[in-house]
């Protein structure tokens, strides 16, 4: 980081912080919270990176670059962070395997959600209920993720081979379905928020 001058082309982050070409995120970045993305996005605007060059460098669309500059604008008031998970299927899953801390319990209406991450296995009101692969897994990246939206394109890296956007939604609704106590309970389809355009979301409030 270095002090505003007029011969490093530089930007400001969210917190005030000084920022040129070498401080932004390297490529193959997965940690996106809103100073990250806000500071790409800036970076683009002001020219430091390339439009072209931040969608390669971070595997990311058009679209979800054009939604950064757009949010960057208005100082990221109104949008929530969003996570983008980066590299192989084969690395993204041995790192989401080894993260076992605490349960987490999630209270929702009549339903209590407890994640529990050593065991690999949740409970809905003190049950335990079994779930595929998969579906552990897309669960555990929302919860230890609470509070963030997880991107379709972070649950792909959870799908060995080709997939696409349309399968993430089938296994989300078969996770709504399981964590329902009943079949007329609603409380398991607003635990996990569709975000449109983005993802999913299990609110840290939960």
């Amino acid at each position: 980081m270095v002090e505003a001058n007029r011969t490093v082309p530089y930007i400001f982050d969210l917190q005030g912080n000084v920022i040129v070409r070498n401080d932004l995120p390297p490529a193959g970045f997965s940690r996106w919270l809103t100073n990250e993305k806000y500071t790409v996005a800036k970076a683009v605007e002001a020219g430091i990176l390339r439009f072209d060059e931040a969608v390669a460098r971070y595997q990311m669309t058009v679209a979800e670059l054009n939604e950064w500059i757009a949010a960057a604008k208005s100082g990221f008031k109104h949008c929530s962070p969003t996570l983008h998970l980066a590299g192989s299927y084969e690395e993204v899953v041995k790192h989401l395997d080894e993260l076992t801390p605490q349960p987490r319990v999630f209270v929702h209406g009549k339903l209590t959600l407890t994640v529990d991450y050593p065991r690999a296995c949740i409970l809905v009101n003190g049950q335990e209920v079994q779930m595929r692969l998969i579906r552990w897994r897309f669960l555990k990246l929302l919860a230890l993720n609470a509070g963030t939206v997880v991107s379709k394109r972070s649950f792909i890296r959870l799908i060995k081979g080709r997939a696409q956007h349309k399968l993430i939604d089938v296994h989300i609704c078969h996770i709504r379905n399981q964590l329902k106590v009943d079949k007329e309970e609603t409380d398991a389809d607003s635990l996990i928020k569709t975000v449109w355009g983005r993802g999913y979301v299990i609110p840290s409030t939960a």
